[in-house]
Parts: C-alpha cells; structure tokens; sequence
C-alpha cells in the first residue's frame, strides 16, 4: 500500500492550523541530538525559552511531540510528510547538499538571470561523471576502461590542451563534506591521477580556483555562514560568522600542500600545529587584521566587513529562490525548518564566492572558545521556530537578533508537491 502526502495551498493552510497551539497549552519536543558538542546547546535552548517547552527526554514517553530535533536519518518521516509534527529538516534537498547538483541549478538559474549577482558568484564549473568509465555494459561492447575514462574526462582535458600558461583548479567529490578528497591541481596528469586513485567516487565537481584569495595574516580562508530555512519559504543569515583559515601561509605555487590551500577545520584539528584561536576567527578580527596589514581606518574596515555580508546575504536569497519550482531536488515542507552551513571566499578584491552550502553542519567546527556563538544560533533559532509554527498569527515583520531574513516567499500557495513511500 503507497502513501501519499500532497501540498497544495489547503494543505498548507491546515498544517499551519493545526501547530496553532495556545499559551496555555505544553510543547512538547522530543531533542534527539547525538553530537556532544550541540545537545547541551539545544536543550538550554528549549529550557530557557519564554514559552513552555516540555522537553521529552525519555525513550519511552508515550506523549506525541509537537516538535522533533534530531537526525535526518533518524527523524519520523512518515508523520512529518503527513503534516502531524514539525521537524528540524526538510525531507529533499540533494539539489542544495550535492555540489553537481548545485552548480547545475545555479547555473540553469543564471542563464535565466544573467544579470543578478550570483552570476558574479559562482566559480566556473565542470562536473564529471564516471558512471560511464564503470559500465559494464560498454565494456561487453569492447569499449576498453582506458577509452571509457579518457571520454568522461575529456572536458577538463581540454583546460590544458594548447595552453600558453596552465590555470590551478580544484576538485571535490560531488557528495562529500568537511574537505573530504579536495585537491588542488594545475595539470592535466595530476587531475587524472586523483580520479584513477579514488575509483569509489563516481561524480566530482572541478571549478576554477580562485587565484588571488583575500588573506588574513597571510593565510587563506572561507567564511562559514550558518543559514535558517523556515517553512515554505522564509530565510535567514545569521550575523555572526565564521572565519576559517588555512593552517600553513598562502602558496600559490605548492599545489599538492594541502594545509595552504584547503581552510576546513575539520583536515587540520589533528595537526600539531592547530591553535584554534589562530585559525576560527570572527568577523571582527577580520577588521582589526585588515586596519593592521593595510593601514586602513577601523570605519573603513567596517565598511568592507559590512558590504562582503550584504552581498552574502542577498546570493544566499538567490541561491534558494534557484529551486523555486524544482521540487525533484529542493521540497521545503510547510511544518519543517533547517540550519545550513554555506562557505564563502572572498578575492582581493572583496568579491564574494560561493563554495558549497552543507545542510547538517559540523557545528564542532566553531570550537570551545567560541561555543557561545552557537548557543545564540540555537536560540535564535527556536525563537523563530516558536514564532512561526507556535504562535496564533506569526508577525511577518518581526525581527530576530542577530538574524537578517533575506528570502521570504510563500510557495506552499502555487506549489503541487508530492511525497510517495512505497
């Protein structure tokens, strides 16, 4: 027997009817958050907020949560996509966590747009797939594996065919995270050699590396952006970034030293030389850095910071308005909200580029010293949970500390969604 849970504009106005609780009535949440560093940070959450939660915390509770947090893999899908209980995470969103399929919806996007700034964001990209270079079935039509891999890599071949100078370029599997697999390379052979040593990926991503990095202390870094989606569909970029940097300084020559090219902390904690005050910093120690190493005025500084953040926030409101319509890939739920975690760089120039967004971030990544970062986030959070799905009539204009919304459209109204188990 299938079930089927179907939105459409009754659907949505019912499921936002029936989390209408009233002031007087518990909330209960069941928090279910296996990572140590985050689940003292949730429930503190919940526990200090101004309205009730009941926080269930025993297995056997036989009460019905309201809410659920926990793992995607682990949440109750069957009553979430009836609408009976909202959830932590959208059910579909391959298109955002998979690099080939970002950069293929974004880039469908900017053909549409060719004027909106994402178009100025998004670093060339290549994707190959190698399923071809596995099938079996063209090698039983005598296809040698030599012949069937030259074919899936032809494309990033020709970025060094007849070429004067060779440009750097960086690949990534198309499904991993934490700067799993990432390698720069400058040469054809490098590439291949990569791809011949990790036959277990059969998709990655090759994008043009960004050559003249904006450094910090002369290291390179991204900047970790944590992103709120709400519903179907409001947005919101929390304020207080991240900055992380490489472990060793910039070397634009030494390709295969990956402690000076690749900034996630997740591939330098184990390093000796980790100090994690020197490589988590914030945007206001980006300032103070800039005044020092260019001389410029604390106002000035302030100005770039301010600007690089406007235009964080408003690629990160294109970059969902992107899935608007393509809910084979991207299907925001009416009863479901989730956290991402979206990398930025940033050239000499103060252009934002956008990296990758991650949903289910490694929130281990901020660290001890700047933990209390995260508790705002989490708090932030469950005040906007609270005020959407528990509150009567949510404010639309309500603003939330530290939150700024740079996406709000309503397309459970227009949107024909269907979500099957067989």
């Amino acid at each position: 027997m299938e079930d089927y849970w179907f939105l459409d504009e009754q659907a949505s106005a019912l499921a936002y009817k029936y989390y209408d609780v009233s002031a007087e009535k518990r909330v209960l949440v069941r928090v279910n958050v296996p990572c140590n560093y985050l689940r003292p940070l949730v429930l503190k959450a919940f526990a200090n907020h101004t309205r009730y939660w009941d926080i269930m915390t025993l297995e056997d509770d036989p009460r019905t949560p309201h809410l659920l947090w926990d793992e995607y893999e682990n949440l109750d899908w069957k009553n979430i996509l009836q609408g009976q209980v909202v959830a932590n995470s959208y059910c579909v969103r391959k298109g955002l966590s998979r690099k080939a399929q970002l950069s293929m919806f974004l880039s469908k996007y900017i053909r549409k747009r060719p004027d909106c700034l994402l178009s100025k964001a998004l670093p060339t990209t290549i994707v190959v797939d190698l399923w071809d270079a596995f099938d079996n079935s063209l090698a039983e039509l005598g296809i040698s594996f030599r012949n069937r891999l030259e074919s899936c890599l032809w494309e990033v071949k020709q970025l060094f065919e007849d070429k004067k100078t060779t440009a750097t370029w960086i690949m990534k599997p198309s499904a991993s995270n934490k700067g799993a697999e990432v390698n720069v390379f400058d040469t054809y052979a490098k590439f291949k050699s990569i791809i011949t040593e990790w036959t277990d990926i059969r998709e990655w991503v090759v994008q043009s590396y960004v050559e003249r990095p904006l450094l910090l202390r002369k290291r390179k870094f991204h900047v970790r952006v944590y992103v709120v989606a709400v519903g179907c569909l409001q947005v919101y970029v929390y304020q207080n970034v991240l900055l992380l940097t490489s472990l060793d300084a910039y070397n634009p020559t030494d390709t295969d030293n990956k402690l000076s090219h690749i900034t996630n902390t997740f591939q330098q904690q184990d390093h000796p030389n980790f100090v994690e005050a020197d490589c988590v910093l914030l945007l206001e120690d980006m300032e103070t850095i800039l005044a020092e190493d260019r001389g410029i005025s604390a106002a000035a500084a302030k100005d770039i910071t301010s600007k690089m953040m406007a235009d964080i926030g408003a690629i990160t409101g294109e970059v969902f308005d992107a899935y608007r319509g393509e809910f084979s890939v991207f299907q925001p739920l009416p009863n479901c909200f989730e956290v991402y975690g979206v990398d930025f760089l940033i050239d000499e120039d103060f252009q934002v580029w956008l990296l990758e967004v991650n949903p289910g971030p490694d929130f281990k990544q901020t660290g001890q010293r700047l933990q209390p970062l995260i508790q705002t986030l989490v708090e932030g959070m469950v005040d906007i949970v609270t005020d959407q799905f528990f509150t009567a009539v949510p404010d639309a204009a309500k603003k939330y500390p530290a939150f700024e919304k740079v996406y709000d459209d309503k397309w459970g109204a227009s949107a024909s969604m269907t979500f099957r188990e067989d």
